[in-house]
């Protein structure tokens, strides 16, 4: 329970501290803070709870509490992107390939954006982050067919797929014959493998990391639906990320490798030794 909030250097707040009773009203006029009070503590509650999930022990008391922590010594880094299957696909994508950006993508904070297609939200919410963590890294990750603002906050990289979405970079049919074999068997696999040739370009079967000029204005997640559909699988975006567990390092295209180095670079993440 919160019995104190302290905020410092919050938007409208210099230095403010408040005393909480069990039970609370915010009353007040128009600009007096009452929605920044709100934001303030809502933020520091999701940063300290990403961070304490992923570091259990971290100012643990020996009661099993936590002591109070500021919140300037943590580690913390975000990733705003469409949804958990792009982060589910990355981590995946980063595990086949063996970049050292895997650790990092296994536990993340991430925040969806699929909501805000106008794109400022993630802008304005990694902006009140590094309000409470000066030194907050980010990385913004959005699909081809969105605009990304050549200026946005400090610490804020702004990434975009090059082709309509992540879900395009699973389109390697190898591989998804091979996710299918592995799920339905050997004669699902080739029934499938007919169908996407009825279905898919042909330079998709012959040099799939070459046919990005054809297939970049494709929806994949549309594509992989109706293939998933014809393998008898269930057509959800919980099901990319076991497609992309299944590809080989080969198999992972030059511009994910391309998105894991940036993230890395930006995150500060050196090859493992």
């Amino acid at each position: 329970m919160l019995r104190r909030v302290e905020i410092r250097d919050f938007k409208l707040f210099e230095e403010q501290v408040f005393d909480l009773p069990s039970h609370l009203v915010v009353v007040g006029p128009n600009n007096c803070g009452k929605t920044s009070l709100l934001q303030a503590i809502a933020t520091w509650s999701e940063i300290a709870s990403h961070w304490f999930e992923t570091n259990p022990d971290f100012m643990r008391r020996d009661d099993g509490n936590y002591a109070s922590a500021d919140l300037n010594m943590l580690r913390f880094d975000a990733v705003p992107v469409e949804g958990e299957s792009d982060i589910n696909n990355l981590r995946e994508w980063a595990k086949v390939a063996g970049h050292p950006v895997f650790g990092f993508l296994n536990k993340p904070f991430w925040e969806a954006t699929a909501s805000h297609p106008k794109g400022g939200y993630a802008a304005s919410h990694f902006s009140a982050l590094r309000q409470m963590v000066p030194d907050v890294r980010g990385v913004e990750l959005r699909d081809g067919d969105q605009d990304v603002p050549k200026r946005g906050p400090t610490g804020l990289l702004r990434l975009r797929w090059r082709q309509t979405e992540i879900e395009n970079y699973l389109l390697y049919p190898v591989a998804l014959e091979r996710f299918v074999q592995r799920e339905r068997g050997r004669d699902v696999a080739e029934h499938v493998q007919k169908y996407m040739k009825r279905i898919l370009p042909p330079v998709l079967f012959e040099t799939p990391s070459d046919a990005g000029d054809i297939v970049a204005a494709t929806k994949g997640s549309h594509v992989l639906s109706r293939i998933l559909q014809e393998a008898g699988l269930p057509p959800k975006k919980t099901e990319y990320s076991r497609i992309a567990a299944q590809m080989l390092p080969e198999e992972v295209h030059p511009e994910v490798r391309e998105k894991l180095d940036a993230i890395a670079d930006h995150f500060g993440i050196e090859p493992a030794s």
